[in-house]
């Protein structure tokens, strides 16, 4: 069962982080943020990144459900996300790692992502 590390768009900018620092990770593991913010997640092969967090109580913003509005955008900090069918990224955004996490899979065992991270595009 792939294992997805979350890190919140929100605590990036309250930290004066940014998304592209190689010990994002590492600063966020330090930095006692709560479990909305910062934590883990299982996610079953038949369902979307989104769903596991909501299956975990957490509410992650999304809109449409069908990777066409980019509300629930997460950015890709290692692993990948398969995002089959999405309509709303561009190719520059999917190159600079954009993923939405309404219809987005996890493609590798370990993955970690920023969420909540639509503002970024």
């Amino acid at each position: 069962m792939p294992e997805v590390e979350y890190l919140n768009y929100e605590a990036v900018q309250n930290n004066n982080w940014e998304v592209d620092e190689d010990d994002l990770f590492e600063k966020a593991r330090d930095a006692d943020l709560d479990e909305e913010d910062h934590g883990f997640l299982d996610v079953d092969e038949d369902q979307s990144i989104l769903e596991a967090a909501e299956d975990e109580g957490y509410d992650w913003p999304y809109g449409c459900r069908q990777g066409m509005c980019a509300s629930c955008t997460s950015f890709v900090v290692s692993g990948e996300i398969d995002i089959s069918g999405q309509q709303v990224l561009s190719d520059d955004e999917i190159d600079r790692g954009a993923r939405v996490t309404c219809i987005g899979t996890p493609d590798a065992e370990e993955l970690q992502i920023v969420y909540n991270a639509k503002e970024e595009l």
